[in-house]
């Protein structure tokens, strides 16, 4: 696994073997975090989730790049930009739409300049983006997740930002964990 900040390698270790799993996708969550607090507080935008490995230029060349959701192994892509309502468009082909939960609302500008997008979703640390099961990531062992964020308290606990986890230890997790 290979962790990417702005485009730049920033750190690198060994993933585990990822089987499949009947986890939903979770933006800003865990989908059972056995009352441990993991919501993310902060602003996602722009998730992405591929099933391949991207590379470092793939990365540094994507990163800014506003994408159609026809683009070859992208299996989920968030933007989070609509701006209202309660339904997290997913863009890709799967079209596995979100539903926003306890609260959850958009926010008409993102208070962090993202420059492929206007809007973002506002995490409080409750409320988070329900996808439902997407099948086609069960059992994945190459992939790629990316989002935009901000976080509000990077280091105070495990932030979830893109989860698809069961308690049998089965899917993927993304997050800023503290030491």
């Amino acid at each position: 696994a290979v962790v990417y900040l702005d485009g730049v390698e920033i750190a690198s270790g060994t993933a585990g073997t990822r089987q499949a799993s009947s986890a939903p996708i979770m933006i800003g969550d865990f989908d059972d975090d056995n009352g441990f607090t993991q919501n993310f507080e902060g602003d996602i935008a722009d998730v992405r989730v591929w099933n391949d490995i991207r590379t470092p230029q793939e990365i540094a060349s994507n990163r800014v790049t506003d994408l159609t959701g026809n683009e070859a192994g992208l299996v989920g892509h968030w933007k989070l930009d609509q701006g209202s309502g309660t339904t997290a468009i997913d863009s890709s082909s799967t079209a596995n739409n979100g539903t926003l939960q306890n609260g959850a609302a958009f926010v008409d500008e993102a208070p962090v300049a993202i420059p492929v997008l206007g809007d973002t979703y506002e995490f409080t640390g409750s409320d988070y983006i329900d996808a439902g099961d997407i099948d086609a990531m069960d059992g994945l062992q190459r992939l790629s997740v990316a989002a935009w964020i901000n976080s509000e308290d990077a280091g105070s606990g495990n932030d979830n930002i893109v989860t698809k986890w069961s308690d049998s230890g089965q899917g993927f997790i993304l997050r800023l964990q503290s030491p």
